[in-house]
Formats: structure tokens, sequence, C-alpha cells
């Protein structure tokens, strides 16, 4: 694990773009939330990310200088809306207005790194594939949310889940923006009112469809799901000691939590001591 959520409220992003340093390329980090972590970005990286802050209409009050004059023109996001999608778009097409960034990172004001920023940036940047979450739920809160409205672009053996935050690669980047044809059918069908979630939903499946093997099917972001709830587990300060963060970093398997009883979880081993060999080829 890359970072780990520690609370997942409403939805207010940022976005971190790695680019590599003149001739190289550059990390872009998204924030979604108003953030409040460092991810750690000390002083000396400068040359070798780009923030864009994707906030609300009303100015917010940064409390960390590395925010100060990066949001990004934003519109009322609501959770569970397909404005949680439209804030991700939003913050890609500002991103990739920069040719130097090359990998892009979704986080929350709820983000906290597990590493330092040399690692992260090797460990994304040194992959030929994107991070997004995808699997295949088949309870009610899974593929039981697919519409017959969708077909026959999408067809319900295609449908898939996964946890928004994302890590992906410029030409994902740029898939994700010219996608109008599947976007379409998430706005019209795929809505709080029919409990269907577009955040949930859109990217996972779109990857599926479109570049199955160009992903990992996991997120580089520990989200816990463990409670079943319709929100992520989430950590009070109290909570959030070394041997948390410790436990989080070590995991070594990536648990999907179904919905359907009869198949409670679904998960796959993977050994991050070796992850970059293995990404690399």
């Amino acid at each position: 694990m890359i970072t780990a959520g520690i609370s997942a409220i409403l939805p207010f992003f940022v976005f971190l773009s790695l680019s590599l340093p003149p001739p190289s390329l550059s990390l872009s980090f998204l924030p979604w939330f108003i953030p409040r972590f460092h991810f750690g970005l000390d002083p000396g990286h400068e040359d070798r990310f780009s923030i864009y802050v994707h906030a609300s209409k009303q100015k917010p009050v940064h409390v960390s200088p590395l925010f100060i004059g990066k949001d990004i023109r934003s519109d009322k996001v609501a959770w569970g809306k397909i404005s949680m999608v439209d804030a991700e778009k939003r913050l890609l097409a500002n991103a990739l207005q920069d040719a130097d960034n090359q990998h892009f990172v979704l986080l929350s004001e709820s983000c906290i790194p597990l590493h330092n920023f040399d690692y992260v940036y090797s460990y994304l940047m040194e992959t030929n594939i994107s991070f997004v979450d995808c699997f295949e739920d088949p309870g009610p809160h899974g593929t039981g949310r697919f519409s017959q409205r969708m077909l026959p672009e999408i067809e319900k053996k295609d449908w898939r889940k996964g946890a928004q935050w994302f890590s992906i690669k410029r030409q994902h980047a740029v898939l994700i923006l010219v996608d109008s044809l599947y976007y379409t059918k998430f706005k019209l069908y795929c809505m709080e009112g029919r409990n269907c979630y577009a955040d949930e939903h859109y990217l996972p499946t779109l990857f599926n469809m479109v570049d199955p093997t160009g992903i990992a099917n996991w997120s580089v972001t520990h989200v816990d799901w463990s409670e079943g709830k319709w929100h992520p587990k989430s950590y009070r300060a109290r909570d959030v000691t070394f041997e948390l963060l410790k436990n989080i970093t070590s995991i070594d398997e990536s648990v999907h939590v179904s919905s359907d009883a009869k198949f409670l979880t679904c998960s796959f081993q993977y050994n991050s001591a070796n992850m970059m060999d293995r990404l690399i080829h």
C-alpha cells in the first residue's frame, strides 16, 4: 500500500501529478477533499510533482502552503452522484495540460502517506500499468445495480465495482477524459435514486471493457470496507498509531468485500517487495 484512507466523508479532491524533471516526467496529485496531508512532499522534490485541488465554489483556506494557488475551477460535488466523476474529469483536464505530467493520483484530505516520496515516486513512475480497483461483485450492491438501459454499450457481464481512489498513467487519463459514450450511460442510468453510485462503478467498468490488462485490479490506497457499511471504516485521531500504519504498510493481500452473502470476500495476494519487478515487465 502507498497511502491509507483514514476516513471518507464527502468528496473534496486532491490531485497529485507526478512528473519527471526535465527531460524526465512528473507525478500529479489530484486532491479531492481539502487536503491536510503533505504526502511526504519535503523540500527538494518540487520539480517532480504538481498539485491540483478541486475544493468547492467557495475559495478554501489551505493550512499547507503546498496547496495555496493550486485550486482549479470547481463545482458542487455531492456524494453518490455523477458530480463525483465530473470532478475527477475536471481535475484530469487541468493536469493533462502539462505535458510533463505522466502519472495521476486521486487522493482525499484523509489520505496519509505510508512511504516517503522517493519510494512512492519510483513505485508509480516505474510501472507500466494503472492502479484501478476493479472486481466483480455478484451481490445486490454490485451487479444488482446494473440497469438494462445500459445495453447494448454496457453488458451485465462487464459490470464491475471498486473504490474510487485511482493512480493512473497518462494514456488512461486521456481515455477517461475523452470518453462520452459510457459516461453518458452512467449519467443517465446510474444514480442514487436507483441505488447506483457512478464513482464505484464507472472507472472499473470502463477499464474492464476497454483495457482490462492495462490495470492492476487493486488500488494503492488502503480502504477498510470490512464493517460492511455504506462508508469505509473511519479512524479517529486516537486510533492512528504507528502500529496501525505499520500494519497497513505490511498488507500483502487485496481484499474485495462482496455484497453477496454467498461470496463474502474475494482476494488475491501480491508481493509488495517484488511488485515493481513484475509490473515493469
